[in-house]
């Protein structure tokens, strides 16, 4: 699973991406990304955080760095992680995969489409379905995802 598969399930991408290597801009661009317009109004959504460049897998590769979900706005969501995503341990993660595998882009689609669910709440089922997908093709989750969901009562 990639930004291509993404798109082509109606994702959509996020104006603007991360790519600094200083971590004071780095967190400028963090909180500038998710303080946009269309961060503040993506509402109720799946996203994912994909890079330029595909990152070797267990089985395959993948630009996706990380499935997340929010029934908040992206803005709402995000910003306020600005300083912790610049913390000494975040921020090595960033500092090496910005010059591997390029720009850390964000892709958002509606949750309630990408669900394809009535469930009271579609931002869960919908992460757990593209987190279910994305291990099928890798045997492992995205890299910065830290938690395993539910099994998805169906496939995206």
């Amino acid at each position: 699973m990639d930004d291509t598969a993404l798109g082509n399930k109606g994702f959509r991408k996020l104006a603007g991406n991360l790519n600094s290597r200083d971590r004071a801009e780095f967190e400028n661009q963090f909180r500038d990304l998710f303080s946009s317009s269309e961060a503040r109004h993506a509402k109720g959504v799946v996203y994912a955080w994909v890079t330029q460049k595909p990152i070797p897998r267990l089985r395959g590769e993948s630009n996706i760095v990380y499935i997340g979900r929010t029934e908040q706005t992206l803005s709402d969501r995000q910003r306020k992680y600005a300083k912790r995503e610049n913390s000494d341990y975040n921020w090595a993660r960033y500092e090496f995969i910005i010059p591997q595998f390029g720009a850390i882009t964000v892709m958002y689609a509606d949750a309630g489409a990408i669900a394809k669910t009535s469930e009271k709440e579609p931002e869960k089922a919908a992460e757990a379905a593209l987190l279910h997908c994305y291990f099928k093709d890798h045997l492992e989750y995205p890299p910065f995802n830290r938690q395993v969901p539910r099994e998805p009562k169906q496939s995206v």
